[in-house]
């Protein structure tokens, strides 16, 4: 079945030669928390006073980085801009935003079972995400050093 993100090519690129720029946007969708990616991105080590955090109601104090709870469209467009890698909810507009400026996202679906949407849709997108390859799809825990590097080496162009 075509999809939006079959207008998309994903290719490798240069790696960045400073330290990585790591945006993390978890969505606002009330009353749901995303604590499982936010514990994945402090657990990899990947987080720095560079790290851009876009948390919704997933209030959390002393994470390192700027912390955001909502962000107008400039700001996150700018975030995404000066970012080397998105971690990114499985939010379609979020991920056509991030496609769209040529980044190459880390997709985690929220979960209904953890308590982090109604439902599990977010899967959908994901499943798309890795079926064009656009992008790499992971669980909270698979968010590594290792992927976030990966990550920053490739693009996102439309056709």
């Amino acid at each position: 079945m075509p999809s939006v993100l079959d207008e998309f090519d994903a290719f490798a690129s240069e790696a960045p030669e400073h330290a990585l720029r790591v945006f993390v946007t978890l969505g606002t969708i009330r009353p749901y928390r995303f604590d499982a990616l936010v514990e994945g991105v402090l657990s990899s080590g990947v987080a720095t006073d560079s790290t851009v955090w876009q948390l919704g109601v997933t209030s959390r104090a002393g994470l390192p980085g700027k912390v955001f709870e909502q962000m107008s469209s400039a700001a996150f467009d700018e975030a995404v801009a000066e970012a080397d890698v998105v971690v990114t909810h499985a939010g379609v507009g979020s991920i056509l935003a991030l496609l769209n400026a040529g980044k190459f996202p880390i997709v985690v679906a929220r979960r209904r079972a953890r308590g982090e949407h109604v439902d599990d849709h977010q899967l959908q997108a994901a499943a798309l995400i890795e079926r064009t390859g656009v992008g790499v799809v992971a669980e909270p825990h698979e968010v590594t050093p290792g992927l976030v590097e990966h990550a920053a080496r490739m693009r996102v162009l439309a056709r």
